[in-house]
């Protein structure tokens, strides 16, 4: 399928020298992406929603990449209207598997960037919802206040949990960072949704890092959420990244206390269909 007529003419006003359309990807996630054969390169055309969502994503990846991990270059990122607006990236050609061990030396690299404070110097997107981020000092007002409570708000307000259920969601998660002592951490730059999808390989097996979502948070946040969707990575290698990004021993305890982020996340933009992972996830360090 051929990109719509809107999307031609805005591709037209930035390059002129595009060799057939934009050819359909694929569609049945939350925005459509698009290939695109230029005169010299191949490029990946995303649909978004706002301008300001194209252009927050194109600073996330363009983070990544001074960081040191793989992301694909940022070509532009037009605006259509008012709803509408093209992210415009080298496309990643030839996907193979991925390499576990560049993976985590690229993830390695990343993790080893210290900030000043949790949170980002602006708000983000995850999925298609805003993402708070303010600069914390503490780890617990960044997790519960910018986390935590504004996903929660958006799930009692689809009445998919009680007022109860979300308050006592926060008192436990408060508790575990008590417990955990999470709070001696220090913030670190994360790509903020790490799922498998979100892992491009390259032909060479390099995983490049796309659709972030970034902050400086606990490292283990990535983690836990690459293990939620189907990690390519062992539990003995994740475990070894924590602990090298200064976390506590005991990852594997921690796991469902990082995952009812992305768990809200998913009841909020797909339904009640992981309301009971949710659950699963909280029972997991409730009463630990």
């Amino acid at each position: 399928m051929s990109a719509p007529h809107w999307m031609q003419q805005a591709l037209g006003l930035w390059r002129t020298d595009a060799v057939g359309a934009p050819v359909l990807l694929h569609g049945k996630s939350l925005f459509e992406l698009y290939r695109l054969q230029l005169s010299d390169c191949i490029a990946a055309v995303k649909c978004v929603s706002s301008q300001r969502m194209a252009e927050v994503e194109a600073r996330g990846l363009q983070t990544l990449a001074e960081a040191g991990a793989p992301a694909p270059r940022v070509l532009s990122t037009p605006a259509l209207d008012a709803d509408r607006a093209l992210l415009i990236l080298e496309f990643i050609a030839d996907p193979g598997r991925i390499d576990s061990r560049r993976l985590i030396a690229d993830l390695r690299r990343l993790y080893a960037q210290e900030r000043a404070h949790f949170g980002w110097f602006e708000d983000n997107f995850i999925g298609a919802l805003r993402q708070r981020n303010l600069p914390r000092s503490s780890f617990a007002e960044f997790w519960l206040e910018d986390r935590l409570h504004p996903q929660l708000a958006l799930t009692v307000a689809s009445g998919q949990l009680s007022r109860a259920a979300g308050r006592e969601i926060l008192d436990h998660a408060r508790a575990a960072i008590r417990r955990w002592k999470l709070e001696r951490c220090i913030p670190r730059l994360i790509h903020g949704d790490l799922w498998s999808g979100n892992l491009l390989p390259d032909a060479a097996g390099r995983a490049h890092l796309i659709d972030p979502s970034i902050s400086a948070s606990i490292p283990e946040q990535d983690l836990a959420m690459l293990a939620l969707f189907g990690s390519p990575l062992s539990e003995e290698s994740m475990r070894a990244i924590a602990e090298e990004s200064g976390s506590p021993p005991g990852f594997e305890m921690r796991v469902g206390f990082w995952q009812c982020y992305p768990l809200l996340v998913h009841l909020n933009l797909f339904g009640s269909s992981y309301l009971r992972q949710l659950q699963q996830a909280v029972e997991s360090f409730a009463y630990g």
